[in-house]
């Protein structure tokens, strides 16, 4: 648990290496938060990946995007 009580903000986290980086945080004990531009992805992404992870939709380019995410 090097990660307990860390949350982690990751980008594309809906699939592919995003998604991979977010099962490897939560194994680790962190919480993470999957920020995606597809929010049905992201939701589900959250959904299956358990109580340590929530879900926003946004673009990572635009700073009120993650700011509201955050």
């Amino acid at each position: 648990m090097l990660l307990k009580d860390k949350v982690a903000f990751i980008t594309g986290a809906a699939s592919g290496l995003g998604r991979a980086t977010a099962e490897n945080f939560i194994a680790a004990g962190a919480n993470v938060m999957i920020f995606d531009l597809n929010e049905e992805n992201a939701e589900k992404a959250a959904s299956e990946l358990g109580d340590n992870a929530t879900f926003a939709a946004g673009d990572v380019a635009n700073a009120d995007a993650v700011s509201a995410a955050i």
